[in-house]
């Protein structure tokens, strides 16, 4: 048995920001084989589901495997599985012959053991990462990089693949994979989501496998040491329009009233974190967590199959060539929190966010207040102090659905505008100086990004009252410092819900000149 690999510091070298913030534990890696989906001493426990309560899944596992087999199909991942569970060579034919054209770390490290040195060399060489670049830096830098390269590191290091420098750039990356998950745990020290759009999947997409394999590998849970992915499902749930069961279009909310939830049903949480909220969405899939306009249920990862019992069962991203999620992941046992026992009002205070209900029946009042931060994959609206009312309807909507350079405005949400016809609306930020920041063609007198250096939780609009009591709940926002100050002094919004159906706003608009137009946009 080989001894276990200590990533040293040793092989760092200089990269800028990302490269030389090294984190204060080094992580072991696993020497053995495999060491990515599972351990071995796991296969036990696998094999003892897969006779009984996971029995359906993986038949159904086998049935596509089998179908995919003759046409060279899959991503070899599966077959590779089924060759660790069974032992019958078929399946280690199969991988291989699956990722001919396109090696795959999984592959490499579920057949480890079953090839010989000369096959895992060739295999090896062909998914080794690749040369590193200055643009690997900062907080940006490192997601891209662990996206394209944690996988193939924790498949090949102390295996001899590759030359040294090879050695040394999967060091140098694994050392410094903690870096990204870091950058995401931060802005999540309290129950929170893990960014404040709903538009991007890029995080769970690319970055969930990851986690895991992580986990597996090293033994250090990175889904429980902050709120990131413990508060995932229940800070969607937060966010539900009542009767129709969709997100509330708030910033980048793609496609409005019928973005799916579909996020928030993650085995792979729900067996890590032990969260029942998560097991709830998996268990109310269908109902929850589909797209309603989308033109088959399919496209949002609700299969017939994969629901045996019909109960609504699902997963994010789903589908017969993943089943193993469910495999390994899914415990029908583990206790569900269903949606009327969360609190009926939540304040996610670094995000700016207060969400509040009169109840968790389809004819709930509802409305949420937004006036905080925005950390997600695209640009958000200028919606600042903005909130929106749904009662059996829509009463006050965010029109803004999509993001382009007009929809964006705050002219499409339900704000202030105070109108300098000399300003240009400026609809970008992360850093850009203000020649690159994208700038609207249209001046509708609302918030811009006139500072490039407004890119933390409280630069511009934040909360600054937040109480919650039986009768009523009260909320302010200072959104003054989302305008240019060339026109706006000061803009703070008090919002108050009595309960259970009345809401009460009052402004406070001060311009730099009383000429400028001011506008109550609903």
């Amino acid at each position: 048995m080989r001894s276990p690999i200590i990533v040293g510091t040793l092989v760092l070298v200089v990269l800028g920001s990302w490269a030389s913030a090294v984190p204060a534990d080094e992580p072991t890696i696993l020497p053995q084989h495999p060491r990515m989906y599972f351990r071995k001493e796991d296969l036990s426990w696998i094999r003892e589901r897969c006779a009984t309560s996971h029995r359906y899944w993986y038949r159904e596992m086998k049935s596509w495997l089998a179908a995919q087999a003759e046409l060279d199909g899959g991503t070899g991942v599966e077959h590779a599985m089924l060759y660790q569970l069974t032992g019958d060579e078929k399946y280690l034919r199969a991988a291989l012959r699956a990722t001919e054209m396109s090696p795959d770390p999984g592959v490499y490290d579920l057949l480890y053991e079953a090839v010989g040195a000369a096959v895992r060399e060739r295999y090896g060489l062909r998914i080794l990462p690749g040369e590193m670049s200055k643009w690997h830096t900062g907080a940006t830098g490192a997601y891209f990089f662990t996206v394209g390269n944690m996988g193939k590191c924790l498949a090949l290091y102390g295996d001899g693949v590759g030359d040294a420098d090879a050695q040394k750039r999967a060091g140098l990356i694994l050392t410094n994979a903690p870096i990204t998950f870091d950058y995401y745990a931060e802005p999540a020290p309290v129950a929170a989501g893990w960014m404040c759009s709903f538009h991007c999947g890029c995080f769970v997409r690319n970055l969930l496998e990851y986690y895991d394999h992580w986990l597996v590998a090293t033994g250090d849970n990175r889904f429980t040491d902050s709120y990131l992915w413990p508060a995932h499902a229940t800070w969607m749930a937060q966010h539900l329009i009542p009767g129709r069961w969709t997100l509330v279009p708030l910033s980048s909310a793609w496609w409005g009233e019928g973005k799916t939830i579909d996020r928030a049903a993650l085995p792979e949480v729900a067996h890590r974190c032990q969260d029942p909220a998560t097991q709830f969405f998996l268990h109310n899939y269908r109902r929850f967590c589909q797209w309603e306009y989308a033109p088959s249920p399919r496209g949002y990862g609700y299969f017939n199959k994969l629901d045996p019992k019909n109960i609504g069962l699902g997963y994010w991203h789903s589908g017969l060539h993943n089943v193993y999620r469910i495999i390994l992941h899914y415990d029908p046992a583990m206790p569900e929190r269903p949606l009327s026992s969360l609190p009926l009002t939540a304040f996610y205070r670094t995000w700016g966010r207060a969400c509040m209900r009169s109840n968790w029946n389809d004819d709930a009042v509802f409305s949420v207040f937004k006036c905080g931060w925005y950390r997600g994959g695209e640009p958000p609206d200028l919606d600042d102090a903005n909130f929106s009312i749904y009662h059996k309807g829509n009463l006050v909507l965010d029109n803004s659905w999509n993001f382009n350079k007009v929809s964006v405005l705050s002219l499409n949400q339900n704000t202030i505008t105070v109108t300098d016809p000399d300003e240009k609306i400026r609809i970008s930020s992360g850093g850009r100086s203000i020649e690159r920041a994208a700038v609207s063609p249209l001046n509708d007198g609302g918030q811009s990004f006139y500072d490039p250096k407004q890119t933390g939780p409280y630069d511009r609009g934040k909360v600054i009252a937040f109480e919650d009591h039986p009768g009523y709940l009260y909320v302010a926002g200072d959104a003054t410092k989302s305008y240019n100050p060339a026109k706006m002094k000061q803009f703070v919004r008090q919002y108050v819900y009595v309960k259970p159906n009345v809401f009460v706003i009052f402004d406070r608009v001060v311009s730099t000149k009383p000429e400028f137009e001011k506008r109550f946009v609903l």
